[in-house]
C-alpha cells in the first residue's frame, strides 16, 4: 500500500487525510498508552506536515459513542468514542486501526469531516447508525456526504464462529459458513448501512485493501501478536 486515496474525495485539495503504515511503526492503541504524544505519532505527523498539537485522538472502546469536537483546543475527547466529527478547520481526527476499517466521511457542502473505528462489533452494535445521527445534527442533508472505507480485514481472511457471528446470521454477508467457522463481509455491512441511512451508493467508495493481505499493514489476525500494533488513520480540512 503506497498511499490512500479516494476519487470521491479528488476534487478537494483541502482535505487531508490518510493512514500510516508498518514502515511508520505501531502507532499504539490510546488505551493501552499513558502518553499521547507517542514518537511515533509525532513523527508521521510531522511527515504529513501536520502539528500533532492539532490532531484529536480518540480513546477507543469497540462501541458505538461517536464525539462532536467543538473546541479547537480540545486536545482530545472527554469520553472514550469510536467515531470522531467536526465542522472546525484545522482539526485532525484521527483513529487506530489494526484490521477495522478506519471509515472517512466528508461532506463539502459545510466542510466538515468525520472519521470510524468500524470493527466487527461496532457494526454489529449499530457505529454507522450513531455516526449517521450525529452527522444529522451537524447537517441534516445526509445525502451529500461523501464516505470511503480504509484498509480493513476482508472477508477473505476473516472468520469468527457460529456463536460470534450471531449478529450476523440470516444476512447476505456471510459468505461462506462451515461448522466451524464463517466468513463475514464488513466492507459489505457498512457499506449497506451507509446505504440505508440515506447517502448515495455513488458517495461511498471503497479502498479494497484487506489488512491481512497487504504487508505495509499492520494485521492483528495475521500477526498473532499479544501485544497489538496499530495504524493511525486521520482526516482533516485546512483552511
Amino acid at each position: 500500500m503506497d498511499s490512500l486515496h479516494f476519487k470521491i474525495f479528488k476534487q478537494y485539495p483541502k482535505l487531508r487525510y490518510g493512514i500510516s503504515t508498518v514502515e511508520d511503526g505501531s502507532m499504539v492503541s490510546i488505551s493501552e498508552s499513558s502518553s499521547y504524544d507517542i514518537p511515533n505519532r509525532t513523527t508521521f505527523f510531522n511527515k504529513q506536515k501536520i502539528s500533532p498539537i492539532s490532531v484529536v485522538y480518540a480513546n477507543l472502546s469497540h462501541g458505538t459513542t461517536v464525539a462532536i469536537i467543538k473546541n479547537k483546543y480540545e486536545r482530545q475527547p472527554t469520553i472514550k468514542c469510536d467515531g470522531l466529527l467536526t465542522t472546525l478547520s484545522d482539526v485532525y481526527l484521527s483513529i487506530t486501526v489494526a484490521d477495522c476499517f478506519p471509515v472517512y466521511i466528508f461532506n463539502p457542502a459545510v466542510y466538515s469531516v468525520g472519521i470510524i473505528h468500524a470493527g466487527w462489533r461496532g457494526i454489529a452494535k449499530g457505529i454507522v447508525k450513531k455516526a449517521i445521527e450525529s452527522l444529522k445534527s451537524t447537517h441534516a442533508d445526509i445525502s451529500s456526504y461523501l464516505v470511503g472505507l480504509g484498509p480493513g480485514i476482508h472477508a477473505c481472511h476473516f472468520c469468527m464462529t457460529p456463536r460470534d457471528a450471531k449478529p450476523f446470521k440470516n444476512t447476505p454477508y456471510i459468505i461462506d459458513s462451515s461448522a466451524s467457522q464463517w466468513h463475514i463481509d464488513l466492507s459489505a455491512a457498512i457499506k449497506d448501512q451507509f446505504i440505508d441511512a440515506g447517502i448515495p451508493q455513488n458517495n461511498i467508495e471503497d479502498s479494497k485493501i484487506c489488512t491481512y493481505c497487504t504487508p505495509s499493514c499492520f494485521s492483528f489476525r495475521r500477526d498473532n501478536n499479544r501485544n497489538l500494533r496499530t495504524m493511525l488513520a486521520y482526516i482533516g480540512y485546512m483552511n
